[in-house]
């Protein structure tokens, strides 16, 4: 009987010693996949600092774009002032040559026509259309002919 009990102890302490190596084998696999998990843990906190790097530079370059936009939008504003002053200007100006058109008709009709006309042979000339002609002279305005123009 005892050597049952021996047997039994043997295989009892087999048993225990193959459950001890396949421990083992899992705490080599767990101690590797541990180094593993800390050089990934490592490289992502590497990344994560390249990253930051890269957020703080996109916040100075949006910065940097904010106050080009701020600028640029107070250049318009000015611009669009000194478009507004231009436009008064001019429409001061078109309000005197229309006054002064109503009380010299033939003055301002005279000067207008010659500068059209002017403006014609000019770009004739420039386009070379002056050889052949050119087609018809510009009509002559009310003011010139003293009668009214066709088609008013």
């Amino acid at each position: 009987m005892m050597k049952y009990v021996y047997a039994g102890i043997a295989v009892l302490i087999a048993v225990m010693a193959f459950i001890i190596l396949w421990l083992y084998g899992d705490v080599q696999d767990l101690q590797a996949d541990l180094a593993t998990e800390k050089a990934n843990v490592q490289i992502a906190k590497t990344e994560i600092n390249g990253l930051n790097e890269n957020i703080l530079m996109l916040e100075k370059l949006r910065e940097r774009d904010q106050q080009m936009i701020d600028s640029m939008s107070d250049q318009f504003a000015y611009l669009q002032e000194q478009n507004d002053e231009t436009i008064a200007t001019l429409n001061s100006y078109r309000s005197r040559l229309n006054d002064f058109a109503i009380a010299k008709p033939g003055l301002v009709g005279r000067r207008a026509s010659a500068a059209t006309q002017r403006l014609f042979n000019d770009f004739r000339t420039a386009t070379g259309r002056a050889q052949d002609g050119g087609g018809e002279d510009v009509p002559p305005s009310e003011a010139e002919s003293g009668t009214p123009a066709e088609g008013h």
